[in-house]
């Protein structure tokens, strides 16, 4: 095939006959495949290690230091685990007895039917808070705006929220004052 004409020629060439003769100094090649083996001996001997045995492809020493680091991972992932589940354990526990929570709760049973529930939920609330007399009353003349007292003389049932959330804001900003300024005037004895 000639690729520039794109043509397929066809050569006979006349026939030749060639007579190999056998090599006298062949036998070289032979004592010399003796030698070798001798040298190097086919079947393993005593003295040689046996092939290591291989777990998923590496030796021993090497698969037991990586399941030791794998163990170590695993039993500080857990310890690690348990103290961040202990922390929300214990924060969600500081919350159901913060006054945040109670004031929540105060929110939600408003403008139920159950005005006892309002009512209990509004005690619980008020005993959470650091007042000079830990009753509705106090609270309300000292923090409450008129439609709270207003509210207040209707038993909470319809209580207005907005007013509610505006005294307990109006009592954190008091409350943080007077706490700071008795903390300023306070001397070591």
């Amino acid at each position: 095939w000639n690729p520039r004409a794109q043509k397929l020629f066809k050569r006979t060439l006349k026939e030749y006959t060639i007579v190999v003769k056998p090599n006298p100094d062949l036998g070289i090649l032979e004592s010399i495949r003796d030698s070798l083996q001798v040298s190097v001996p086919l079947k393993p001997t005593g003295i040689e290690k046996e092939s290591a045995t291989t777990i998923l492809g590496l030796s021993l020493k090497q698969f037991l230091m990586l399941l030791a680091g794998l163990i170590l991972v695993v039993y500080f992932l857990i310890r690690f685990l348990i103290k961040v589940y202990k922390n929300q354990k214990l924060k969600q526990e500081v919350y159901k007895t913060s006054e945040a929570y109670f004031f929540k709760e105060f929110l939600k049973s408003i403008g139920k039917e159950d005005s006892k529930q309002s009512l209990n939920a509004l005690y619980a609330w008020i005993d959470r808070l650091q007042l000079q007399e830990p009753t509705i009353e106090y609270f309300v003349t000292t923090y409450g705006s008129d439609t709270l007292q207003e509210d207040l003389n209707k038993i909470i049932s319809s209580a207005n929220i907005s007013a509610w959330k505006k005294a307990r804001v109006l009592y954190l900003k008091r409350f943080k004052s007077v706490k700071a300024s008795v903390l300023k005037k306070w001397v070591n004895p």
